[in-house]
């Protein structure tokens, strides 16, 4: 029941298959890029035992054509997204999200 919320916010997705779409520095951590309806998610998985994970998301049209963009974030157990931020580049948009039992869920949305 824990785990539901988190799987809900990925149906109906479409993989993003761009180059270097998403990158877990130190790969303390693994993450998947997926476009929803309403934006994007980004499940990181299996961090263990690290306290936190630096996620950066690119190649995504949002960022490129400079579009207002939003972080939320849901964990085991949670159904309330929160918000989040962010650290935004010319090309990219750097998450350090904390984990909670080695995973958490990313959504990106904009406006």
């Amino acid at each position: 029941m824990d785990y539901g919320p988190l799987f809900a916010a990925m149906r109906e997705r479409k993989w993003v298959l761009l180059p270097h779409a998403i990158r877990v520095e130190g790969e303390v951590a693994k993450a998947n890029l997926f476009q929803v309806s309403d934006g994007y998610v980004i499940p990181v998985v299996m961090g263990g035992s690290a306290p936190s994970a630096k996620v950066t998301i690119s190649s995504i049209a949002e960022i490129h054509e400079g579009k207002a963009i939003h972080c939320e974030l849901l964990y085991p157990g949670d159904t309330e997204w929160k918000e989040f931020g962010f650290s935004k580049g010319s090309n990219s948009i750097t998450v350090t999200v904390p984990l909670q039992r080695g995973c958490a869920m990313i959504k990106l949305r904009s406006e």
